[in-house]
C-alpha cells in the first residue's frame, strides 16, 4: 500500500525543490550561476535526505534525485542530452557528493 504513495511523494518533493530553488535564485540576482546551481543541488539533497529518513518505504537519494532531475527538465521544457540522460539513469547507487555534482551540472545547463 505504501508504494502507491511514491509518485505523490516524488511530486511533492520535486514541487518543493523547484519552488524553493527558483524563488531563492530570483531573490539573489547577484548570485553567480555556479552559486545558484550549488544552492539548487543542496536543496534537492536536503529534501531527498528528509524523505529518505521519514518515508515508510526505503527510497534511495539517487532515486529521488533522478526524479528531481527528470521533473525539472520536463518542467522547463529542456530535453536531457543523451550523455546526461545515461548519467541520470545510472545514479541510483551514487553517493551524495556525486549526486550533488550531477545536480550542479544539470542546473547550470538549464
Amino acid at each position: 500500500m505504501a508504494r502507491n504513495f511514491r509518485p505523490v511523494l516524488s511530486a511533492l518533493a520535486l514541487a518543493f525543490v523547484l519552488l524553493y530553488s527558483s524563488s531563492a535564485v530570483r531573490a539573489s540576482a547577484k548570485e553567480s550561476k555556479d552559486e545558484a546551481a550549488a544552492e539548487f543541488a543542496d536543496n534537492v539533497l536536503e529534501v531527498a535526505d528528509l524523505i529518505h529518513r521519514e518515508y515508510v518505504v526505503e527510497i534511495s537519494n539517487g532515486e529521488l534525485v533522478e526524479e528531481a532531475i527528470r521533473g525539472l527538465s520536463w518542467r522547463v521544457g529542456w530535453e536531457l542530452p543523451e550523455d546526461m540522460d545515461d548519467s541520470v539513469t545510472g545514479i541510483r547507487g551514487m553517493k551524495d557528493k556525486d549526486l550533488r555534482s550531477l545536480l550542479i551540472e544539470v542546473r547550470k545547463k538549464i
